[in-house]
């Protein structure tokens, strides 16, 4: 007889140790403890033979990656085209005079400016050094910045 993964013998001589262990006395306890152990979840286990595994883990392998490589590009392709399409909704958001100037308040003087926007939506008084301009480009690229009409 088998019991899951012990045969009978060993599922024995484990409940005559728990039962020596535990210092019962009474057939009850014994009955008990047996049944308790009878009961236990036990582990199943599947074998696989040597030449069954190496073949399946390297279809397996194979599938695996060529599906993470498809979600790779489409993921790569969404993230361009969502900062693309970011970008131009940024710039095209901004209201712009006769001549195609962006209407933007300068952080730096405090005054209303139309200016020219360069390919990187930089306006064209930008200065790298001055931590109002830095502000005034981060804000354009999110489409937070303060205009006039």
């Amino acid at each position: 007889m088998v019991v899951g993964a012990l045969s009978y013998k060993k599922y024995r001589a484990h409940t005559e140790s728990k039962i020596a262990s535990n210092n019962c006395d009474t057939l009850e306890q014994r009955q008990t403890i047996s049944l308790s152990l009878w009961l236990q979840p036990r582990q199943q286990r599947t074998y696989i033979a040597p030449h069954q595994k190496s073949g399946m883990d390297e279809r397996l392998e194979r599938a695996l990656r060529e599906k993470l490589r498809t979600i790779g590009r489409e993921f790569e392709r969404t993230r361009n085209a969502y900062s693309a399409g970011k970008n131009a909704s940024a710039t095209a958001a901004l209201p712009t005079d006769a001549e195609g100037r962006a209407k933007l308040v300068c952080r730096r003087h405090a005054e209303k400016r139309a200016v020219k926007l360069d390919e990187a939506n930089r306006p064209a008084c930008f200065d790298p050094e001055h931590t109002d301009c830095v502000g005034c480009v981060e804000d354009i690229q999110n489409g937070r910045i303060e205009t006039w009409e």
